[in-house]
């Protein structure tokens, strides 16, 4: 009794070293995997100036209104040259006028 006891733990322990072993060659793939793919970022140039973002024109947008809340109506109504009613409605070129746009307004302001 005591031997079939301990040849099964014996099995059991082969089991599991077995999986640890799977488990060890996996972590050692995905650390692979991760650092090349950090060696490739790292050797990718970053582009210069992507534009506007919806959280770009966010921001502006409050500095705007918070300097001058008659300001309001004016980027409502640039919004709505694009057919946007938020921020999020543009995108692409639309995107980047009502940016190009805020940011000169907010300079030209100094918000």
């Amino acid at each position: 009794m005591l031997e079939t006891e301990i040849k099964r733990l014996n099995e059991n322990l082969e089991r599991l070293n077995a999986i640890l072993e799977r488990i060890e060659v996996a972590s050692d793939r995905n650390a692979e995997t991760a650092k090349t793919l950090r060696e490739e970022k790292a050797e990718t140039p970053a582009e210069e100036n992507v534009g506007f973002t919806t959280n770009d024109i966010k921001s502006m947008a409050l500095a705007v209104s918070r300097k001058d809340r008659s300001k309001q109506k004016d980027i409502k109504a640039k919004l709505a040259e694009h057919g946007a009613k938020i921020a999020t409605d543009l995108s692409g070129d639309a995107l980047q006028a009502v940016g190009e746009w805020l940011s000169a307004l907010k300079e030209e302001l100094g918000a």
